[in-house]
C-alpha cells in the first residue's frame, strides 16, 4: 500500500511538471509569435517611411560603382567629400517634400539619418520634455522594440551652428544602429566615410572623424564636452581625449567652430558600454 501511494503521487508530480512545463512552452511561443509580427510591423513601418522619401538613389549608384573598383584608395581619395556633398544636394532636394510630408503625419519628426551603403537609414524624432520618449516608440507612437532613433534635447535644434547627438538601439537582428559596431575596423570606415543627416528644410553631408568606445559610467562628460561645451577649452580637452581613443586615425581634425554629428548606440563588450561615432559637417 505505501509503495501504491508513493508511485501515485509520483506520477501525480510528473503530471503536475508536465503540465508546467507545456504552460512555460506555450507562453514561450506565444511570445515568440507576437515578438515576430511586431518586428514584422515595425519593419513594415519604416519600409513604408522610406518610400514617402525615396529618390533615384544617385548618391548610392554612386557608392556601389566606386566598391567594384580595384583599387587600395579609400573612398575619400576617389570621392572628395565636397563631390559627395553635391551629389547629395542633388538627389536631395526632392527629399524635402517628403520630410514635410511626414513631419504633418508627426510633428516629432526632426530630420533622417542615413549612411549610403548600409541599412542605417531612418527618420529622426525630437519629443521636447520627454527624452526618451522614442526609445520603445515607433515612428507613430506605437510600441516598439526597437524604437525610432532621436536627438538629444541638448540640441539647439533651431540654432544654425547646433550639433547634433542622435542615439539608437544596437539590434541583434542588425537593423536600427547596429551596424555603427562594424566601425570598430578601419577598412569598414574607408568604405563607408560619409553620413547624412538631413533635416525637413536642409540637408546635410557629414565625413566621420572618429569612432570610439564608451563607459557610460565613467565616460559621459567626454560627449557632452565634446558636442556643446561651455568653453573652447572643454572642446580641446575633450577631442584630445577622443582621439587618444578612437580605434584608428581618420585623418580629420576638428575645430571648435565645426558643426558636429554624434551617433550613439549601445557596445556589448563593456557592461554599460556605448559605441560613439562623430563626424563633421562637410560645408
Amino acid at each position: 500500500m505505501i509503495r501504491e501511494e508513493k508511485g501515485r503521487k509520483r506520477l501525480a508530480a510528473g503530471y503536475i511538471l508536465l503540465a508546467l512545463w507545456g504552460i512555460v512552452f506555450l507562453a514561450s511561443a506565444f511570445l515568440l509569435v507576437k515578438e515576430n509580427r511586431r518586428a514584422k510591423e515595425q519593419k513594415e513601418t519604416f519600409e513604408g517611411l522610406r518610400k514617402m522619401v525615396e529618390t533615384e538613389g544617385r548618391l548610392e549608384n554612386l557608392w556601389r560603382s566606386d566598391q567594384g573598383r580595384s583599387s587600395s584608395l579609400a573612398l575619400k581619395d576617389r570621392i572628395l567629400p565636397e563631390s559627395w556633398k553635391a551629389e547629395w544636394e542633388k538627389e536631395a532636394k526632392d527629399r524635402l517634400a517628403g520630410y514635410w510630408v511626414l513631419k504633418k503625419e508627426n510633428p516629432d519628426f526632426a530630420g533622417w539619418i542615413r549612411i549610403v551603403g548600409t541599412n542605417l537609414d531612418y527618420p529622426v524624432m525630437l519629443r521636447q520634455g520627454q527624452t526618451d520618449y522614442y526609445l520603445y516608440r515607433d515612428f507613430y507612437g506605437k510600441e516598439s522594440s526597437c524604437g525610432t532613433p532621436y536627438l538629444s534635447e541638448v540640441c539647439a535644434y533651431g540654432l544654425e551652428t547646433t550639433n547634433f547627438l542622435i542615439s539608437g538601439h544596437h539590434m541583434k537582428d542588425g537593423s536600427m544602429f547596429a551596424s555603427l559596431s562594424n566601425y570598430r575596423e578601419k577598412w569598414y570606415f574607408l568604405s563607408h566615410p560619409y553620413v547624412q543627416f538631413d533635416r525637413t528644410d536642409e540637408v546635410g553631408s557629414y565625413e566621420i572623424a572618429a569612432v570610439i568606445q564608451l563607459d557610460a559610467s565613467k565616460d559621459s562628460a567626454i560627449c557632452q564636452n565634446l558636442l556643446f561645451p561651455q568653453k573652447e577649452e572643454e572642446f580641446e580637452r575633450a577631442w584630445e581625449q577622443v582621439k587618444r581613443m578612437g580605434f584608428y586615425d581618420t585623418g580629420v581634425e576638428l575645430s571648435a567652430d565645426d558643426r558636429l554629428l554624434a551617433l550613439l548606440t549601445c557596445e556589448y563588450s563593456l557592461s554599460d558600454g556605448r559605441l560613439l561615432l562623430v563626424a563633421r559637417r562637410i560645408l
